[in-house]
């Protein structure tokens, strides 16, 4: 691995992975006011690096530890994202790591999309 490490820091210098760290906490925080404009979810804290929590809370909405949960699990299931969940004084929150550098706002867009099925 060290190895493969060096030969890439060789090859490419630093400044392609300060981009790609870069890149990841911006797309962290577009997700961000993604989440704070939908009006259905709650974002958490604000992104600090590419992770990202936030909770489905739909208006009127019971029990919002066993929503996340029960979506979380759905999604999960289906292999069509990856999300953990995390426990915070608030309740519980799901949580995602931006990490491959292909993930764009569509990707995060259908992400926010694909909860709200789950949840119906």
């Amino acid at each position: 691995m060290g190895f493969a490490l060096y030969a890439a820091l060789m090859t490419y210098g630093t400044d392609l992975f300060s981009t790609y760290v870069e890149e990841s906490f911006d797309l962290a925080r577009t997700f961000a006011g993604m989440i704070r404009e939908s009006g259905d979810f709650e974002l958490a804290i604000e992104p600090d690096a590419n992770i990202v929590c936030f909770r489905y809370a739909p208006a009127g909405r019971r029990d919002m530890d066993g929503l996340q949960s029960r979506v979380r699990q759905k999604i999960v299931g289906d292999g069509s994202f990856y999300l953990v969940q995390t426990r915070l004084p608030a309740g519980l929150f799901l949580r995602t790591t931006l990490i491959n550098p292909f993930t764009s706002r569509a990707d995060l867009e259908q992400l926010l999309e694909t909860i709200r099925q789950a949840a119906a």
